[in-house]
């Protein structure tokens, strides 16, 4: 994605702030990125990172320059990467971050670097520990924080940073570039709730485990169409034994979810998602008796991922409900 025409395009305040901050020299030293997720909120932080730095600025990143690729590829000496995505912000995490920047830049444009992603996924020490961190800058040392859930964190954090919100990429707009780069319009119908770049959307649909969770998914309705019995066999004997993880299992909940969402959808006459699986949907609505429910139900599964719980009992449990009498 070309991101300096998408903020030009699709955010122009934050194109415009950044741009006049870069040409009046009063970039702040921290910014926080807000947006659901659907907001390219990790690709505008690195961007902007890359604007601070890069060797052809014009004025904000070239995206080609070696000091760009840097960025990008976290191979930039100043820069430092702390993704709370995957798991938890510990406060030995911001500890490691603190003594990043005690030293003093290497690279010769002499600004260091970092960005935080998902701080909502960290701890009240680690949030307190970062406080810390934000309330005594060092000199030349900048900040992208990126926030799913602005409530989550301290307003002490919040005040000490210039809030950035973004939009979401507009589905059809992610859905039309996936197909131009060569995306079944199904995958890109799929992908596009789950993420909020093409560079993200390509990454997943070319990723194993996406296209083996999904043909599960739609193996598992198909199977409900002709009835329950197969429907649960083929759960126990097929699908259950390749959810090994909680990313796993979250994927084909999500994916389940959509399609049990467009179901009500159809219901109520409103325009659905995955136009390319309507026959399928369209059947399995008239013959499901409790559709709300059952989604419902696949958003309570979803929360219950984060505790303790047998995740095959779990998806059992599902089947019965989406097939109860």
């Amino acid at each position: 994605m070309d991101m300096n025409d998408y903020l030009k395009n699709n955010q122009p305040i934050i194109y415009k702030t950044f741009v006049n901050g870069l040409k009046l020299n009063k970039i702040h030293q921290g910014y926080l990125l807000v947006g659901d997720s659907g907001a390219p909120l990790m690709e505008t932080a690195l961007f902007l990172a890359q604007s601070l730095v890069c060797e052809h600025d014009n004025p904000l990143a070239c995206q080609e320059c070696l000091t760009c690729q840097r960025i990008k590829d976290n191979a930039y000496s100043d820069f430092y990467l702390l993704d709370g995505h995957n798991q938890n912000i510990k406060v030995g995490d911001i500890e490691a971050l603190q003594a990043f920047f005690a030293r003093t830049p290497i690279e010769k444009a002499g600004k260091m670097i970092y960005i935080i992603n998902e701080l909502e996924n960290s701890n009240q020490e680690s949030l307190n520990a970062l406080l810390k961190f934000l309330e005594e800058p060092n000199e030349n040392v900048y900040c992208f924080i990126i926030t799913h859930n602005l409530n989550a964190l301290l307003p002490t954090i919040i005040s000490r940073l210039e809030i950035l919100t973004l939009l979401p990429l507009k589905k059809d707009i992610l859905i039309k570039e996936g197909e131009e780069n060569g995306v079944s319009k199904d995958d890109c119908e799929i992908i596009a709730n789950f993420s909020s770049s093409l560079e993200e959307l390509l990454k997943i649909n070319n990723d194993k485990s996406y296209l083996q969770i999904k043909d599960s998914v739609f193996d598992f309705l198909n199977a409900l169409d002709k009835d329950y019995y197969s429907a649960n066999y083929l759960l126990e004997k097929d699908i259950i034994p390749i959810l090994k993880d909680k990313p796993a299992i979250r994927l084909f909940l999500d994916i389940l979810s959509l399609c049990f969402l467009d179901m009500i959808k159809l219901d109520n006459q409103i325009p659905i998602t995955l136009t390319m699986q309507s026959s399928l949907l369209q059947s399995l609505k008239s013959k499901l008796k409790h559709v709300e429910d059952s989604y419902i139900e696949l958003m309570n599964a979803k929360s219950k991922l984060e505790i303790n719980i047998n995740t095959g009992l779990l998806l059992e449990h599902l089947a019965f409900v989406i097939e109860g009498d």
